[in-house]
């Protein structure tokens, strides 16, 4: 169709066009182009699900470390006092009998310290059976979060720690 207007030549009018057979291909690739455009979504967004979990879960095991390592801390804190104790009071005590007595009458028991606590136990020993304490077991448990710390260590009849002697536990 020729343009006889005072319209701009390269403009045709769609109107006056003759319908052509080809529509039904047309619609074909337009459904298909929406299947691959919902398929494309659908993998972003399992890709950014995936992600968000990763990045949860590894912010849980950062906060289990963190907190690991706070009760480590509270847990040799409370062997420090312990032994700080002990040498303070070096003239009160003969034998290791009169350590565990210091201990339990001073009982330590959720002392805070920073964001976590710790407890503090003393046992007596006797690997001979003779009723005589051979060695005194000190135990820190410190608490942090969620996590359990414990650590051991054992002291000689004149109050020193025996070498090698240091234990540590996680609950």
């Amino acid at each position: 169709m020729i343009n006889t207007s005072r319209q701009r030549p390269d403009l045709v009018d769609v109107q006056h066009l003759p319908m052509t057979a080809g529509k039904q291909g047309g619609r074909g690739r337009r459904g298909s182009i929406y299947v691959l455009v919902l398929g494309a979504a659908t993998i972003v967004t399992v890709i950014g699900l995936s992600a968000l979990l990763a990045a949860r879960i590894q912010h849980r095991a950062a906060r289990g470390t963190s907190d690991l390592a706070q009760a480590r801390l509270c847990a040799v804190s409370a062997i420090d006092m312990a032994l700080y104790t002990i040498d303070r009071s070096s003239g009160a005590w003969q034998d290791l009998d009169d350590i565990r007595d210091l201990m339990q009458s001073n009982p330590v028991v959720n002392q805070s310290i920073g964001p976590g606590k710790f407890n503090l136990q003393a046992t007596a020993v006797d690997e001979n059976g003779d009723n005589n304490t051979d060695y005194l077991l000190l135990t820190g448990i410190g608490y942090a979060g969620g996590a359990r710390f414990k650590l051991q260590v054992t002291l000689a009849p004149d109050g020193s720690v025996l070498p090698g002697t240091w234990r540590q536990t996680v609950d």
